[in-house]
């Protein structure tokens, strides 16, 4: 990348060549770099799950070959980087539904830098660490506070407007907090099917996935690790019981 600069006059025995960089325009070429760097990857990415789809590269000839190309349309998706073109392929005889758009913009609107994610973390691990609801509520406010300070006000703002909800865990017995408010059952299901998945690799169309995802799922609530018990209910009704009596 050539950077501009100035030389200044005069004997070049006496007076050594300086560099003044002109920071205005270091930066406008940088931010064309990173946008360029991201278009490239995407229309890679788009490309890949094209051939992905297909078996087949562009202008392969395959007997494994699942659809053929059609060329492309032009679609422009906007960036924390700038506006990006994609080339969506088009293709013939199955369809194309990339995810990949999507989890880009996913990854892009978060609240959080992620130079910031770390303590953001463990800020919210500490409002669930409380002994009681009320300790976790007084916790969350001090953690909107940082957050606010940090200038993370969306962040901010999440937190304050979700707390009441996530902490409705709280009304039941403590034994059971970190079982309803942790999603590790729905894990380890989707951990499961992952697994199935991954031996196929790439499916026909969307049936031929949801019928292997429910052959597994029929399988699960079949045996035995499907009756696993998760929580001891016992908690539960002596809870009910005592508030029965206090009632």
């Amino acid at each position: 990348m050539k950077l501009p600069h100035t030389i200044l006059k005069g004997d070049s025995k006496l007076c050594p060549r300086i560099v003044q960089l002109n920071e205005e325009i270091i930066k406008g070429q940088l931010k064309e770099l990173v946008r360029g760097s991201v278009e490239e990857t995407l229309n890679k990415l788009l490309e890949k799950e094209a051939e992905s789809l297909t078996q087949a590269a562009r202008y392969e000839r395959s007997e494994a070959r699942q659809g053929y190309r059609s060329g492309h349309y032009n679609r422009n998706l906007t960036t924390t980087s700038g506006d990006v073109m994609l080339h969506m392929p088009r293709l013939k005889g199955v369809s194309f539904e990339t995810a990949i758009i999507e989890r880009y913009r996913r990854r892009e609107s978060g609240v959080v830098p992620k130079s910031k994610v770390k303590i953001v973390a463990k800020m919210l691990k500490a409002i669930h660490a409380q002994e009681s609801k009320k300790a976790s509520r007084e916790k969350a406010k001090a953690v909107v506070a940082e957050l606010r300070a940090m200038k993370l006000k969306e962040a901010a703002k999440k937190v304050e407007d979700g707390i009441e909800e996530t902490l409705t865990y709280c009304d039941f017995p403590s034994e059971h907090w970190t079982r309803i408010r942790t999603n590790n059952v729905i894990e380890r299901l989707n951990r499961e099917i992952r697994r199935r998945t991954r031996v196929v690799g790439t499916f026909p169309d969307g049936n031929s996935a949801l019928m292997l995802v429910c052959a597994r799922l029929r399988h699960v609530a079949g045996t035995q690790w499907g009756n696993k018990k998760y929580m001891n209910m016992k908690h539960l009704e002596a809870a009910l019981y005592d508030a029965s009596i206090a009632g």
